[in-house]
Parts: C-alpha cells; sequence; structure tokens
C-alpha cells in the first residue's frame, strides 16, 4: 500500500514539474511574440514616419523648383536672349513657372515667318524666327539642367525631412537624403499648360491656329505641335491644381525613358515638371529603412500667349518705277526743247 502510494505521489509531482516547465516555455514564448510585435509595430512606425518624412521634404522640394533663383536661368549669359526680356520674371529670371511664355513667343515668330512666306513676304522672316527659337532651346536647356540638378536638391529636401519626426527609429533618428532614386519624370501629358490662348485672332492664319491643338483655349502639354518646320513642346501644369505627391508606379511610367513624347520636339532637353526624391534614417539600414517620394510641380500661375513689347518693322525699298508715255509729245517736253534751241543761239 506504501509503495502505490509513494508512486502515486511521485507521478503527481511528475505531472506538475511538466506542467509548469510548460507554463514557463507558453509564457517564454508569449514574452518572445509581444517583443517582436513591439519591435514590428516600431519598424513599421519608423517606416510610416521615413514615408512622412520624404513626402514632406519632397513637398518642399517642389515648391523650391518653382521660387528659388538657384533653380531659375540667369539669361544675362545667352547671347540674343533680350529679345525675351518682356517675359522675364521680377528678378530678371526664367523658371518652371514662366518658361512655356518663351517657346510661346518663339512659336508666334515661327507662325509669322510661315503666314509671311505664305504670302510671298517672307524676307529675313524665318531666319529671324528660327534664332528666336535657337535662343529659346538654349533658356529650356539650362532649365532642365538647373531643376534636374540633384546636389541643389537634396539640401532643400533635407531641409524639410529632417524637422519630421523619426523618434520610433532612435532618439536622434532623422529622415536624410538617400542618394538611390534622384529622377525626372513627364507627367500628366496631354492635359494643359499654363498659357492661355485668348482666341483665334493671336495667330497670323487659322491653319496656324488648328496646329496648336488647343484644349479648353490653353496649350497642351507634352504634346508636339509643328509650325514652320520647328516642333514645339510645352510643360503641362493643371489648372487649379497644388503641387502634390504621385504614385511611384505613375512616375515610373511616365519618365522619358520609360515613354518619349511623340513627335521627338525639337526643344533639345526635356524640361521635367515631376521629381523623385528618396530618403532614410541616418542610423538604420538604408536597404530597408528608405522611402520613395515623387511631386509634380505646379507653379498655379496663367500666363496668356503673346508677344508683349513687339512691334513690326516695315522696310520700303527704293523706288524703281518706270513711267511710259503713250500719248503726243506734253507740252512740257516742247517747251523744254524751245528752250534748248534758244540758248543754243544765244
Amino acid at each position: 500500500m506504501s509503495t502505490n502510494r509513494s508512486g502515486l505521489v511521485s507521478k503527481s509531482r511528475t505531472a506538475r514539474g511538466a506542467s509548469m516547465g510548460l507554463v514557463i516555455a507558453c509564457c517564454f514564448v508569449l514574452v518572445m511574440i509581444v517583443v517582436g510585435l513591439f519591435y514590428l509595430s516600431m519598424f513599421m512606425g519608423g517606416a510610416d514616419e521615413i514615408r512622412n518624412a520624404s513626402s514632406a521634404g519632397a513637398l518642399n522640394l517642389g515648391k523650391h523648383l518653382i521660387i528659388d533663383d538657384e533653380f531659375k536661368v540667369d539669361p544675362a549669359a545667352i547671347p540674343d536672349s533680350d529679345q525675351f526680356n518682356d517675359l522675364f520674371d521680377k528678378k530678371g529670371k526664367i523658371g518652371l513657372a514662366n518658361i512655356n511664355s518663351i517657346w510661346a513667343k518663339a512659336l508666334l515668330a515661327e507662325a509669322n515667318a510661315e503666314q509671311m512666306a505664305a504670302d510671298g513676304q517672307a524676307g529675313s522672316s524665318k531666319a529671324n524666327a528660327d534664332a528666336m527659337f535657337n535662343t529659346a532651346k538654349q533658356i529650356s536647356d539650362l532649365l532642365a539642367d538647373k531643376v534636374s540638378d540633384v546636389s541643389k536638391q537634396i539640401p532643400v529636401f533635407e531641409k524639410m525631412s529632417e524637422q519630421n519626426s523619426a523618434r520610433m527609429l532612435g532618439e536622434e533618428a532623422q529622415v536624410k537624403a538617400l542618394k538611390g532614386f534622384w529622377k525626372t519624370s513627364l507627367t500628366d501629358r496631354g492635359a494643359i499648360s499654363n498659357l492661355e490662348v485668348p482666341g483665334s485672332a493671336v495667330m497670323p492664319s487659322d491653319s496656324a491656329y488648328s496646329a496648336l491643338k488647343l484644349v479648353d483655349n490653353r496649350l497642351p502639354g507634352y504634346t508636339t505641335l509643328q509650325l514652320n518646320g520647328k516642333k514645339f513642346c510645352f510643360v503641362p501644369f493643371a489648372d487649379k491644381e497644388r503641387t502634390h505627391i504621385i504614385s511611384k508606379s505613375e512616375f515610373d511610367e511616365n519618365t522619358e525613358a520609360a515613354k518619349a513624347i511623340d513627335g521627338a520636339p525639337d526643344w533639345g532637353k526635356a524640361v521635367p515638371n515631376t521629381f523623385s526624391c528618396q530618403g532614410a534614417s541616418k542610423n538604420q539600414n538604408a536597404a530597408i529603412q528608405n522611402a520613395v517620394a515623387c511631386v509634380v510641380c505646379n507653379p498655379q500661375k496663367v500666363y496668356k500667349m503673346s508677344m508683349p513689347h513687339a512691334f513690326l518693322h516695315i522696310k520700303l525699298d527704293d523706288n524703281t518705277a518706270t513711267w511710259l508715255m503713250n500719248s503726243p509729245t506734253p507740252p512740257w517736253t516742247r517747251q523744254l526743247k524751245k528752250l534748248q534751241v534758244e540758248q543754243a543761239t544765244n
């Protein structure tokens, strides 16, 4: 009897010990799960912070790409740029906001030269219009380089991204620029630009007016327009739309490498309206904790298509008319001959 009791006591102690071990193991697993969930939440929260900070930095960059002088062209160094000085901003610069007005004036010059040639009065109009086009192209190319300069973009991006909280990644964590995905894109293709055409009277002919392919009286953007043998292209800026963030997929499918503009415009380097930035926490693995933000710029300013301060130069050649008299000898001719005879007699 005692043996059996001893055996029962031993089995009971063994069962309680096994249960205790199972409870401890379960507690350990639960603790590990809780700790894992905590770090996962910190990781996910940190990822959100990086995305928010990157978006803030991108929006700040989008604003400054329009207003800062370092992203504008100083036309003083460009020969013959004074023919566009009526279109410069108040500081005498050319940026994303007014680049379309530069191209519009060059387009009007080509349209007028085309019509003058059709009327048989071309003169030097084609050469002058082409010179204006080439100057506009130089300005446009310089602007494309200015706004695409990553070395100037990064300080503007970080000025805002560093101010955003990234504490879930560490007390001293800040979102800095990661030089991995800083590119440009050409979005809103076919949408309106910030150039309004008041009416057909602006153009020298109906054919030139119809070639503009207007959308709600506005010139379309990233659509090739051809006049007088030149292919023009304008930057789209949707009406009543602020500078804003778009998805990376939309950005990628509209890069110049992914999809060239139909008709291959003659403007040289494409002037972009969309820019991508990449941010990462400085105290985390950049390959894991980083975010890409893509921003579409919009100056929210509309210009009317015109040639401000322009004038017409009318050149009158020397008179080469020849008079043919089909009548009896005029009286004044007879008097002149009589006078000559009298002088000879005297």
